[in-house]
């Protein structure tokens, strides 16, 4: 009996950790990097090929109005709570919200009204008009999503924005299948019909397209309940506030638009490239059949980019982790500190953007055979193993960006996107024109455009902190050990476990290639503990290397 009421006691002593939303709002971030991987297996290449081009149009015009407005409206909130304008924070929320849903409502309506003309005429692909109007209503709840989220960050309920993040990053990574399915089948019977197989695939990237908007309605929901929920809290801070200086819905959306211009600016611009290489591919490729640059485009944008894309996301999350520590060396204006941060966020971007290159050049067709079981898997393993280089000159393009932005360099950083850019497409043209080299010209291309952003990027911050950036130093450890994680992954992947299942094999091969490395670049002391510091859970990595006895 005794032994029974101490059990139920240590029952009663396990708690849910304080930051559980914050660990299922991460998890499900992660998982809605992977959202587009379960629609490309729903409505094959050419669903992709539909969606990718809708898609890249409607982030063209998302930007302006939608990009950085998280991070723009939490600061510029925060600074007026600081200056103890608290009803004046509020208000700005609430203007930038109103704003924010009257530019995306006329977005919204010019985008309908130009969908034929945009897809069709100037792309000449018709059929991703259906998808392309599918995207535009989620403007109005994505964009309120993040303007009262941001709010939200900005008076410090973290709790409420990992809850919205949640709900958002959960349901998009669940709808969008969800809706892929029927839609297809429907679009079968049409295509039927009209003796076009097309539709298809058209109508599967229209139900993924909704599958953003049904996301979006209940994380903004979820955002404004959780604001109003916050209403309390802030008449009970604003009690001793005068309300601060008026401000108009004119001078709020400036303002947004102002704080997030250095981010806004270089992406609007490599979403132009990106657009004009998808029409420069489309138009100038020698093949005889649009189907078969349609297949081709979707093998590309949704297996190969969907996987690029993930190493540079995570350049991206740990360039904003970074960012803090940047910003403070330059605003104290000591140089030392901003070369040393600067090279350590160097040191560490290419310590993970090697090692993930080098397993997608060595795995590429166990790792396509594991995400992906319908289209052309060989075709796409062969694409993945030509352009993985991009990925290391775009993950550090990312972070040389964040050294430049945390010296509020917004020129420099549109200068030399645009630069880059207009180097990208002349390539390409040259590429695609005379040396007909059809989808290898658009990844050697985007090769080309990924160094250029390295190399213009680092030009600047060399001039502006007088930084000799040691680019043996950067990759030398990197490369040793990704030699011997190539070596490993090869042995493991391609011998040992060749007629494994994809996903075994990938994780197996993951599990003893990315260890190889670890354990070689730390020995080589290619990876000292502040290097590994810099990291999520940088302790706890440095504890398990000194458990393994390598440091």
């Amino acid at each position: 009996m005794a032994g029974k009421k101490n059990h139920k006691k240590q029952l009663r002593r396990i708690e849910l950790p304080d930051n559980l939303i914050g660990i299922l709002a991460g998890i499900a971030t992660v998982l809605c990097c992977f959202w587009r991987i379960g629609l490309t297996n729903l409505f094959g290449d050419f669903g992709n090929a539909y969606y990718s081009i809708a898609f890249d149009w409607f982030f063209l015009l998302f930007v302006p109005v939608g990009l950085g407005t998280f991070h723009a409206v939490s600061s510029m909130a925060l600074s007026r709570l600081e200056r103890g304008s608290v009803k004046g924070a509020a208000k700005f929320v609430r203007l930038a919200a109103l704003v924010g849903l009257v530019c995306c409502l006329g977005i919204w309506l010019l985008g309908f009204l130009l969908s034929d003309f945009l897809m069709g005429t100037v792309m000449g692909v018709p059929l991703a008009g259906l998808a392309f109007r599918g995207f535009l209503p989620a403007l109005l709840p994505v964009i309120l999503l993040l303007t009262l989220s941001g709010g939200m960050d900005g008076f410090g309920a973290d709790k409420s924005v990992d809850f919205v993040r949640l709900v958002f990053c959960l349901l998009l990574f669940l709808a969008g299948p969800v809706f892929a399915v029927p839609f297809y089948e429907y679009g079968q019977k049409v295509g039927a019909f009209l003796q076009n197989e097309q539709y298809g695939a058209a109508y599967g990237a229209l139900g993924g397209a909704l599958g953003l908007l049904i996301a979006a309605v209940p994380g903004a929901v979820a955002a404004l309940l959780a604001w109003w929920k916050m209403r309390p809290s802030i008449r009970h801070m604003a009690l001793s506030d005068d309300g601060g200086k008026g401000e108009k819905a004119l001078q709020a959306y400036q303002g947004i638009f102002l704080k997030s211009l250095p981010v806004l600016a270089p992406v609007f611009l490599i979403s132009i490239g990106m657009i004009g290489q998808n029409l420069l591919f489309l138009r100038i490729s020698k093949e005889e059949a649009q189907t078969n640059l349609l297949q081709i485009w979707g093998i590309y944008t949704g297996k190969v980019r969907v996987i690029f894309l993930l190493p540079i996301f995570l350049s991206v999350a740990f360039a904003m982790r970074m960012l803090p520590g940047l910003k403070v060396g330059y605003l104290k204006r000591n140089l030392k500190k901003s070369r040393e941060r600067c090279m350590v966020t160097l040191r560490c971007a290419t310590l993970f953007l090697v090692p993930a290159a080098v397993f997608m050049a060595v795995l590429a067709q166990p790792l396509m055979s594991a995400f992906f079981s319908t289209g052309d898997i060989e075709t796409a393993a062969l694409l993945m193993r030509i352009g993985c280089a991009s990925v290391i000159f775009y993950g550090l393009a990312v972070a040389l960006g964040a050294v430049l932005y945390s010296m509020d360099m917004t020129f420099s950083l549109i200068l030399n996107t645009a630069l880059a850019v207009v180097i990208h497409l002349f390539a390409l043209f040259f590429l695609l024109e005379l040396l007909d080299l059809g989808i290898y010209g658009v990844l050697y291309a985007n090769i080309i455009l990924a160094f250029a952003l390295t190399l213009s990027f680092m030009f600047s911050v060399q001039r502006h902190i007088r930084i000799r950036i040691s680019w043996l130093r950067i990759f030398l450890a990197p490369c040793m050990g990704g030699a011997v994680m190539a070596a490993v992954c090869a042995i493991v992947g391609l011998a040992l476990l060749k007629n494994a299942p994809g996903t075994v094999n990938v994780l197996v091969s993951a599990l003893t290639g990315f260890l190889a490395y670890f354990v070689t670049v730390v020995r080589i002391k290619g990876a000292t503990p502040r290097e590994l510091r810099a990291f999520w859970g940088g302790e706890k990595i440095i504890a398990v290397a000194k458990l393994l006895h390598i440091m």
